[in-house]
Parts: structure tokens; C-alpha cells; sequence
């Protein structure tokens, strides 16, 4: 994909709920062609065209020749505004006319838990000691968005 080129489809069947939202992409980059500023993954409710989560890599991420894998995760708490609309996945790059960047292997998953009824508790094999359980992540990270890059 070039600079000012996108890619974009609605997610069918998969409507803003509350829940955990997880989308896995490979991220590549030619040996030929340079890569973009930017190459952009974004999640956007639709009609409302309100950006739900998006992520942005960078040519220092990925490998000249290779792919990378990238992970966008999102939390919903039910109470956004967008909550029953269609989701809509867009990949694009921003930068030079004559770079390149290629997306493959797409996958998402949803996962619709009751957050307050979600807790970790981290076992020990050492000593007598008692670990106090871990609020969910839906609570300790931010409410509306989390993006995450994981570089293999």
C-alpha cells in the first residue's frame, strides 16, 4: 500500500459492545521501496465515523525484508457513545508517494466479560506468601483506548 492509499472494511457481525477487543496484523516492509512516515491500523464506529482505537508504525519497527507482527487492543466500557454501532477496520500509510508498506494475516478476536466480575491472582510455588489478586486490565489501563506494539 502507498501513501494515500487505504484499505478498509466493516467488521459484519461485530457491533461496538462492551468487551476486549483484540486485532493481530503482520506488518511488512520491502527491500526495494522505501517505507511510509507512517503506516496506520485504525478502528472507526460507523456512520458515527468516531476513531475507536488505532495504532501507527514506523520504519524503525519493522525489519527492511520482513514482516513484523503488531497487536491493536482496545477496551469498551459500554457507556461510549459509538456502543451499537458497526466497527469498521482501515489500514493506510502516510508519507513519500513512491514507499511502500504491506498489511497481511489479519485477525480479531472479541472477548465480552463482565469486567467487574474479572480478577488475576498470580501463583507461587515459593514460600507461604499470599499474592493479592490484580485488578483486570479493562481498569488499570486507560478507559477509552490501548495500543500496543510487540515487535516478535
Amino acid at each position: 500500500m502507498r501513501p494515500g492509499g487505504s484499505a478498509s472494511q466493516r467488521l459484519g457481525g461485530i457491533a461496538a459492545e462492551a468487551g476486549r477487543y483484540m486485532i493481530q496484523f503482520a506488518v511488512g516492509r520491502r527491500l526495494d521501496r522505501d517505507f511510509p512516515l507512517s503506516a496506520i491500523v485504525e478502528v472507526r464506529a460507523q456512520p458515527s465515523g468516531e476513531v475507536v482505537g488505532s495504532l501507527a508504525v514506523s520504519a524503525a519497527d519493522v525489519t527492511p525484508g520482513d514482516f513484523e507482527l503488531g497487536w491493536l487492543m482496545f477496551t469498551l466500557t459500554g457507556e461510549e457513545t459509538f456502543i451499537g454501532q458497526q466497527l469498521e477496520l482501515t489500514f493506510r500509510a502516510v508519507g513519500k508517494v513512491y514507499s511502500q508498506v504491506l498489511f497481511d494475516n489479519v485477525e480479531i478476536s472479541v472477548q465480552f466479560v463482565d469486567v467487574g466480575e474479572v480478577s488475576t491472582v498470580i501463583y507461587t510455588t515459593e514460600g507461604e506468601e499470599e499474592t493479592e489478586p490484580v485488578e483486570p486490565c479493562a481498569r488499570a489501563c486507560p478507559p477509552r483506548c490501548v495500543a500496543v506494539k510487540c515487535i516478535r
